[in-house]
């Protein structure tokens, strides 16, 4: 930054600061800013959480799959994986597709 700059930057400041409305209405939009900067924070966030999930849920569904193709009791999948019997029998499904 220049000393030009420099100058024009504190008179900006000196102008808003001395007025009260300039002053609010600067802090309203610095408030609606930060709000919006914090909710694409959170919906980045949730984002990232359904993406790990929809992974975990993919990589069980593929351990199951291969325990089918490997002819594993159906009650040791349910137990390793956490699956439901009638989800392992979709998978069965596909397999034999």
């Amino acid at each position: 930054m220049n000393m030009k700059e420099i100058k024009e930057a504190k008179e900006e400041l000196v102008r808003l600061s001395s007025d009260e409305n300039e002053r609010m209405a600067y802090n309203k939009r610095k408030m609606a800013i930060l709000d919006r900067v914090s909710d694409l924070e959170n919906a980045e966030e949730k984002g990232m959480e359904k993406g790990i999930e929809k992974g975990i849920e993919k990589g069980i569904e593929k351990v199951a799959l291969e325990m089918i193709k490997d002819g594993v009791n159906i009650e040791v999948i349910m137990k390793f994986t956490k699956l439901s019997k009638e989800n392992i029998e979709e998978l069965r499904k596909i397999i034999k597709y």
